[in-house]
Order: structure tokens, then C-alpha cells, then sequence
């Protein structure tokens, strides 16, 4: 590595459940990225690309993590929506 670049943190170690409620949130709320982001120890936009390459690459390999991701996220939109938090579309 090279010093002048500083220390890049490691990559957090999210759940599934974590890694969908993360991006939905993100989803939902845009504006809140900073605070999503930091919610879920993500420290920074390529840390952030590096969870979702290691989630989307599991989520690729495996139908099954893939329906299981799929319910989690559906679930969330709906208690956002149950909870007026998002629009009653979906996002």
C-alpha cells in the first residue's frame, strides 16, 4: 500500500439482514446517506462499493440468500410504508 494514501479501514462485517436494511434505507432516504452510511460503520464511498460487490457477489452465487434478501427487503418497504415512512409506492 501506498503510505501517502493513509490506512483504508476494513470492510464491516454486515449481516444480511444489515446489508439489506442498509441499502434500503438508502433507498428510501437518499439525503440521509452520511447517516445511513455511519449508522452501519460504512466509512466511506469505497468501503461502501466493497460491501456491495462481497453482498451482491453472495447474493449472485446463492438463489436461495437471494429469495431470502428479497423477503427482508420487502418486509422493510412495507413497514416503512405501514410506518408512513415511504412513499405508499414503494421506492
Amino acid at each position: 500500500m501506498d503510505p501517502s494514501q493513509g490506512a483504508r479501514r476494513p470492510r464491516p462485517e454486515l449481516t444480511l439482514e444489515d446489508y439489506v436494511a442498509h441499502r434500503t434505507a438508502l433507498e428510501l432516504w437518499p439525503a440521509g446517506s452520511v447517516d445511513i452510511h455511519w449508522r452501519y460503520k460504512v466509512e466511506s464511498e469505497a468501503v461502501y462499493q466493497d460491501v456491495v460487490r462481497l453482498w451482491e457477489g453472495r447474493l449472485a452465487a446463492s438463489p436461495h440468500v437471494r429469495a431470502q434478501a428479497d423477503a427482508i427487503r420487502a418486509s422493510s418497504l412495507e413497514h416503512a410504508r405501514t410506518m408512513q415512512w415511504a412513499p405508499s409506492g414503494g421506492a
